[in-house]
């Protein structure tokens, strides 16, 4: 653990102390010297700050935070709600009401992308060519950070850091390491939803990967660059919707028309049938999800039978949430 430690902040670089805690069991970063402004209380508090300057604040703390804040900060997201006196909307956090049995009586069509983390990697490559190897600990989700002692952050982040990047130092030739970071972030919690679903669910559950690549993949063509080639996150979007804004052409006799309308159909099916597949129309029966059986289906050009997809990523993320529990 390094002894010193520097955040940036928008008036300018702080600098930490490392100290050892008095129960002799870790340590801390101490901040000194930081002038603060007089409390924002009574009727300054929020109410004569403009709505436009609220949503456009960004709190951030470090360089890393600052270029790919959109990868781990989302502001304007539900909470838990306190009681009030007024009927709360989300009371419990969404895992808790899982695991009493909430929404088991719902079909659930869930999946993901191939290459959810090229989506904005065009803006990330060039700042995170070091941060990750200066600061292991960003790989870490806020969850883990933020109530584990410091010394055992950076122990599990560097397990996080030899998974993606092994032992050697991230340049841009690692940029593969860093789409696979940012795809394991979004993809973790949805394989934890499905999966605390599957425990209590009545009802019918399709796990779906989506893998069609062509020029409607806009956000995943970024990732050319660096050879690599998928779907990207909101990719999927585009095959379902015609976004207006970018003026794609379509060519009906073209694979990419095919692509379309398999697409379509299988998330048309669900919508009016309850299943992707109600019939053998598009060669395949589509199998329930459970935690048993641990089926999905890829969508590209055609759809493609599998299991267990993504399962060493899950027991890897799910471990370092529990060794972070327990230590």
């Amino acid at each position: 653990m390094v002894n010193s430690l520097r955040v940036c902040v928008k008036q300018g670089w702080l600098e930490g102390e490392r100290k050892e805690l008095v129960t002799g069991n870790g340590s801390y970063y101490s901040f000194k010297g930081i002038p603060y402004a007089a409390p924002p209380v009574g009727r300054w508090r929020f109410k004569s700050v403009p709505a436009e300057e609220l949503i456009n604040t960004k709190i951030t703390l470090n360089e890393y935070e600052e270029k790919t804040a959109m990868w781990k900060i989302n502001y304007f997201s539900p909470i838990i709600e306190k009681k009030l006196g007024q009927e709360p909307f989300l009371a419990e956090h969404p895992v808790e009401l899982l695991k009493k049995g909430a929404g088991k009586d719902v079909d659930v069509m869930i999946g993901y992308t191939d290459e959810e983390g090229l989506f904005g990697i065009s803006m990330f490559s060039d700042s995170l060519t070091d941060v990750f190897s200066k600061s292991p600990d960003l790989l870490l989700p806020a969850s883990i950070v933020t109530k584990t002692s410091p010394d055992r952050v950076l122990e599990l982040a560097e397990r996080a850091y030899t998974r993606y990047f092994g032992d050697k130092n991230l340049n841009e030739k690692r940029i593969r390491g860093v789409v696979t970071f940012a795809s394991e972030m979004g993809i973790y919690p949805i394989k934890e939803f499905a999966k605390l679903l599957s425990k209590s669910a009545k009802s019918r559950r399709y796990f779906y990967r989506f893998c069609c690549v062509s020029e409607r993949n806009i956000y995943g063509a970024h990732g050319q660059k660096y050879d690599i080639i998928g779907a990207s996150h909101l990719d999927d979007m585009v095959y379902l919707f015609d976004p207006k804004r970018f003026n794609l052409k379509l060519d009906i006799t073209s694979k990419t028309y095919d692509m379309i309308k398999l697409s379509c159909k299988v998330f048309t099916n669900f919508a009016k049938f309850g299943n992707p597949t109600p019939d053998s129309s598009l060669g395949v029966k589509w199998p329930v999800y459970s935690n048993y059986s641990r089926n999905h289906v890829d969508i590209g050009e055609t759809l493609t039978l599998g299991n267990d997809l993504d399962e060493e990523m899950f027991a890897f993320w799910k471990q370092i949430h529990k060794d972070a529990v327990t230590a």
